[in-house]
Formats: structure tokens, sequence, C-alpha cells
């Protein structure tokens, strides 16, 4: 049974911003993205618990939860697993300093 998918907006922002990064070379690919994206946020709301620990001192972020984004491996999700839903957090790229990023608001 899948549970609900809650997004902040900066996890919205950052699928458009990746998005649109990826259409700069082929809008094909960034279609791709987005449904993959999709497709990975159900698998999740699907198997919360699918999605590996993310270890860091970073007190809020204790219960933080990643999964690369299938078929674009490069990004990642990162989303709380909450009993009824799951949060996402950030979707970013694997090669950014992530908690610098995470920290941003």
């Amino acid at each position: 049974m899948s549970v609900r998918i809650l997004r902040r907006a900066k996890a919205v922002t950052d699928a458009e911003s990746i998005a649109d990064w990826i259409a700069k070379d082929s809008l094909d690919a960034a279609l791709r993205f987005l449904e993959s994206l999709e497709n990975t946020l159900e698998r999740l709301a699907e198997f919360p618990g699918s999605g590996s620990p993310f270890h860091t001192h970073i007190r809020e972020f204790t219960d933080l939860r990643f999964a690369p984004v299938k078929g674009f491996r490069n990004h990642i999700i990162f989303y709380v697993e909450h009993k009824a839903a799951i949060e996402v957090i950030r979707i970013l790229q694997g090669a950014r300093d992530i908690e610098a990023e995470l920290r941003k608001r």
C-alpha cells in the first residue's frame, strides 16, 4: 500500500532546475528524467524503507533517506519517511556538496 508523496518547495524547484539543465542538450532526456523521477517517487511511496539512510552529523537530518532516480543515478532524492507519507526534501545532483545543499533553505 502506497503512502502519500509530500514535496517541499525546494524539491519541486530542484526537479524543475534539473530538467531545465538536461533540456539544454535534449528535451526528450529532460522529459524522461521527469517521468523517471515520478516513477521512482511512486516506488518509494510503495516501499518507503527501500531508500538508504543518509548518515550525517547534522541533527535535523538524522531520519533522512536517499535513493537515486532510476535511469539517472547521478540525481538523488532525499526524503523522510513518515507514518502515512514520504516527504521529499531535495533532489540533488550527486557531485554537489550534499550537506551544504541540504542546509540551504
